[in-house]
């Protein structure tokens, strides 16, 4: 294969990927009434959204380690 033929797999594998995503966001908006969360979120108060973020992103960040730690009890490293 050429560079070319190469690039032009990897470019419509990333369309697909993003079309993919994109139709999967789509479903889910109209599935779960995407506008009523709009008009809700709008009229959230800030604090809390930017609170719910923080422990949302920490709680992430303190799965991964966990998970570090497990599979370096198995032998695994990252």
């Amino acid at each position: 294969m050429t560079a070319a033929a190469i690039n032009g797999r990897i470019a419509s594998s990333t369309v697909f990927k993003v079309s993919v995503a994109l139709g999967l966001l789509l479903l889910v908006w109209v599935a779960a009434d995407g506008p009523q969360i709009a008009r809700v979120l709008a009229e959230a108060n800030p604090i809390w959204l930017v609170l719910a973020v923080v422990l949302l992103m920490t709680q992430t960040v303190l799965s991964a380690c966990r998970w570090r730690v497990t599979a370096g009890e198995f032998g695994q490293s990252f």
